[in-house]
This record gives C-alpha cells, structure tokens and sequence, in this order.
C-alpha cells in the first residue's frame, strides 16, 4: 500500500497462506537475520538514550513566522486543486490527505490554546477554512472510491474514514552526518501484494476462507518480512507503516506482538527504520538534482517519520525542498520521467489502484497526496516548536 514504483520484480509474489519447502527455507533465513536485527535494535536503543546529537537549528522567530505563512499558503493552494481534482485522487492520495488533515487539526487546536495575540488568529482562521474545505474534499474522494473499487477502498477503510493521527513522541534519532551508511541488499524488492495482505490482517480487513479475520492478526511470516534487514526504499518505508498501523489499531502486546512489551519495544523498532530512512532521505536530498521518483521516495519518508517526533526530519532547508516541488497549481507533478505515464498502466508489479495516477496538468495523486501531508507536519512542528519555545 502507499506505494509508487516503476521497478520490475526480481522475485516470486508470496502468499501468506502458502505453505512449502521454499518458503520454509526464506523463513528459516529470515527468522536467523530477525534474531540479530533484535539485538542490534536492543543495543542501539539503549545507546540512544545515553547519547544523541544536536538537532538541526530551528529557524529563529523571524524566519519561522515568514515559514509557517509560505506553508499555509502552499497549503491552501494544495487544498483548492484538491476540491476542483478529487475525482482523480485514488486511496494512495486519500492517506496523505488524511495525515494533513490531522495535522492540521493539531495545528489548529494549537492556536486555540496559545497566547499569541498578532499572529495566532489570522493564522488559526485560514487554517480552519482549509480544514471545512478538506473535509468535504475527503468525504467526496472517499465515496468516489467506494464507488470505483468497493473491495479494495474497503480493505483500508479504518485509515481513510477519518484524520490519521500519530502516535508523537519527540526525540531525535541520535546520528550524525559522518554516521556510515546502513548495509542493504539491493536484490530486496517490496511484495506489494504480500505486504498488503498483512496490512489488510492488521486492520482486520483480510478476508481467509470467506472470513473476516479479527484486526491485530499478525501471522510469523508477515512480522518475519516485516522485520527483515537490508531492506532499503519503499521496502524499508513499508516496513515502518506496519508498525505504525499496529500501533494506530491498538495491537500492541496481542499475540506475537507481546515480545515486544520489553526492550526492544516496537518504538525502538521505529526509531531503527528511522534511522535508516534518515540516512537515506540525506543521501537523497545531497543529489545535485533530484528527480520525481525521488522526490516521491523522500516525501514519503518524511510523511511517515517526522509525525512520529523524530527531529531530524524537521530541517528549514528540506522545509524549502518540499516547497520548491509544489507546481504552481497546487499539485505535485513528474517533470523529469516522460514515459512514467506509460510505465504506471502497464507495470505488471503494481496493484491496480496503488500505482500512481495521473491527474489534470501531469499532476500526480500519489506524490500530491504526500507532499500535502509532509507540508502539513512541517506547519504543525512550527507552530509546536513556537508554542515550547513561548515565542
């Protein structure tokens, strides 16, 4: 789910419900690598607490009251494509939608509670006009989709009814630029229908034997390839969503889950693949020029870590970054790939509905749906960090 790519996939689709010597052996090897991704988590995490490094400055009062302005601009800009567009926007737009949504209502409430007396109320009145926009926005591309494809908008229904909220809690992740670079496996390439199929178990969307099994279903195989290293992109992206949606869902401490109510705890797990994803989104951003694909990659990377209160992934100059993708009209496009058009219809690896999707001017529903959210998070840790810091 979530996820755009035009890769070809170098290897067999797994089902959960298979049963066979291959798959035995991919458990067996992945079980041993799990076993050593625990301890180093373990070991890292306790690290974590004893040492962390300096967060990137915030920009100073100035700055940020000029920041959160262009941010709430852009975002009301997004926000009036979004109602003129909302018939072209699939279930992979919709949860970036969602995250802005509750983003924004964090900001909102906010500025509810502050004692700013210039600025707040300007602020807190174009923020709820986009929000009353938003909703209807949502409720529409929701019963569009319904309407589309019923058993598939279905299947993540509990994530795309209502704002998504996450579960913060602020720390930086404790790495410096000099930090080596994660070993991956480039021959790991994400399952999509696998991974859907234990996101639907999660959810308590997936259906077995023509039964609804219960949410929190966590199967061996699925945390097995959930946990497993190396991993890197949107394999490594996907992996973090799963334990987000378990924690979103309440599933912790059920099951197989309950291994993890002492260290590493699944929070230690999260702040790992930030880890990781951080370092990635640094070796992104340092490209002279960064092309959409990864553009899309490193806004979703951000849409995911960032609202968990992972510090670094605020930074004044990856704020500006994401600004500077937004076309004029609101959207977020491909300027670069020309044949991606053609390769997101016929791309055999691709679900049918979690593929990008072309909308009015070359704008992209996948892509607009996570710059939106990564938009929203920075305006929300603005206007948070003003609120701490009582200017």
């Amino acid at each position: 789910m979530f996820i755009y790519t035009n890769m070809k996939e170098t290897r067999p689709k797994l089902d959960p419900n298979l049963d066979g010597p291959n798959l035995k052996r991919r458990t067996s090897m992945l079980n041993l690598w799990w076993k050593i991704l625990v301890v180093h988590i373990f070991v890292f995490s306790l690290a974590t607490n004893f040492h962390v490094t300096s967060a990137l400055p915030m920009p100073t009062n100035n700055s940020s009251t000029e920041l959160i302005e262009t941010l709430i601009k852009a975002i009301g800009k997004a926000a009036e494509f979004f109602k003129d567009s909302y018939k072209d926007i699939n279930v992979d737009g919709l949860f970036g939608l969602q995250v802005g949504e509750g983003q924004l209502k964090e900001s909102a409430r906010r500025l509810t509670t502050t004692r700013w007396l210039n600025t707040s109320e300007s602020w807190r009145n174009q923020l709820q006009k986009i929000i009353t926009k938003m909703s209807d926005v949502l409720n529409l591309t929701l019963d569009n989709n319904l309407a589309k494809d019923n058993a598939y908008t279905e299947e993540f229904l509990r994530l795309l009814k209502q704002p998504f909220h996450f579960e913060r809690q602020a720390q930086q992740i404790g790495i410096s630029y000099n930090s080596p670079p994660h070993h991956i496996d480039q021959n790991l390439v994400y399952d999509e229908n696998f991974g859907d199929n234990c996101l639907a178990r999660v959810l308590g969307s997936y259906i077995e034997n023509n039964r609804t099994l219960p949410k929190c279903t966590v199967t061996k195989d699925c945390l097995t390839y959930m946990m497993a290293p190396l991993t890197s992109g949107y394999y490594l992206t996907h992996q973090l969503l799963y334990f987000i949606f378990i924690q979103k869902i309440g599933c912790e401490g059920t099951g197989l889950l309950s291994q993890f109510s002492e260290r590493p705890t699944i929070r230690d797990l999260e702040r790992d693949f930030c880890r990781r994803i951080y370092q990635e989104a640094q070796l992104l951003t340092k490209q002279k020029n960064m092309d959409a694909a990864d553009q899309d990659l490193f806004t979703e990377q951000t849409l995911l870590c960032a609202p968990l209160g992972f510090l670094d992934f605020i930074r004044t100059d990856w704020m500006k970054l994401v600004l500077s993708m937004q076309d004029p009209s609101g959207c977020f496009t491909d300027k670069t790939t020309l044949n991606i058009k053609e390769s997101a219809r016929s791309t055999s690896t691709m679900r049918k509905l979690m593929r990008e999707k072309f909308m009015k001017g070359g704008c992209l529903s996948h892509k607009s749906g996570l710059g939106y959210g990564v938009l929203t998070i920075y305006l929300n840790s603005l206007i948070q960090d003003r609120e701490t810091n009582g200017y």
